[in-house]
């Protein structure tokens, strides 16, 4: 993938992780919980651009139960992208 895809996947993340930082500051968030969803956020970063530039490292995206809300965004992305 060219370099102006990787900067708009990495565009994307910024807006993402500016929402979930404003999140963060509103919550009481345990500290050590916020540091795990950096470090997760990140490898999602990392992977979505190595996908992007090899689209044979796509996979399924493994999925766990977890809060409700999520699993109503995941829920709603599925459609979304059904359509």
């Amino acid at each position: 993938m060219k370099q102006a895809g990787h900067d708009e996947i990495t565009r994307f993340f910024r807006q993402v992780l500016s929402e979930v930082n404003e999140a963060l500051r509103d919550l009481d968030i345990r500290d050590e919980r916020a540091w795990e969803l950096a470090r997760r956020l990140h490898e999602l970063w990392r992977e979505a651009l190595r996908r992007a530039s090899d689209p044979d490292l796509s996979s399924p995206v493994s999925h766990s139960k977890g809060h409700p809300a999520m699993e109503e965004l995941l829920q709603m992305i599925d459609v979304e992208v059904e359509r």
